[in-house]
């Protein structure tokens, strides 16, 4: 299995955006999320995410989110990290506006590997060096680099 680390590629890391909607957020995750999947289409990705985001906000506080979903019959994994210049209102339990996204798309049947990456995700996320990384990079390659130092 692949790492979380390793579904990211410099052209799904989205940082420094001017977005003003939960909606628009996962608007741009999602294009970025199909990029990497060939049999999916972003509206589709829009659509689950959006389900998911129903059942209750990934919002996890302190400005971070992690969208995810299952993609039926998907065939590959997808995760793309999207930044905000300002917070957006996500629903966080904590109330706070997000402004860091990860997103993350995978098969339906990948129960296991799903978990695997969010809990990757959450030592990645609850780091302070890692968030000061993804709120302070302009640029994919020097946020890869700090994502990549434990």
């Amino acid at each position: 299995m692949r790492g979380i680390l390793d579904l990211l590629r410099p052209d799904s890391l989205l940082l420094q955006r001017q977005i003003s909607s939960k909606k628009r957020a996962l608007e741009v995750l999602s294009e970025a999320l199909a990029a990497d999947l060939s049999a999916t289409r972003a509206h589709t990705l829009l659509d689950l995410l959006i389900v998911r985001e129903r059942l209750g906000s990934t919002g996890l506080g302190r400005g971070v989110a992690i969208p995810h979903c299952r993609v039926p019959d998907g065939i590959q994994s997808s995760a793309a990290i999207l930044t905000l210049a300002e917070g957006v209102d996500f629903g966080a339990i904590d109330g706070l506006p997000v402004d860091v996204f990860v997103a993350l798309a995978v098969p339906s049947e990948t129960q296991d590997i799903h978990l695997q990456y969010l809990k990757e995700l959450a030592e990645i996320l609850d780091s302070p060096e890692h968030l000061r990384a993804l709120r302070t990079c302009h640029k994919p390659e020097p946020l890869l680099a700090a994502l990549a130092k434990p």
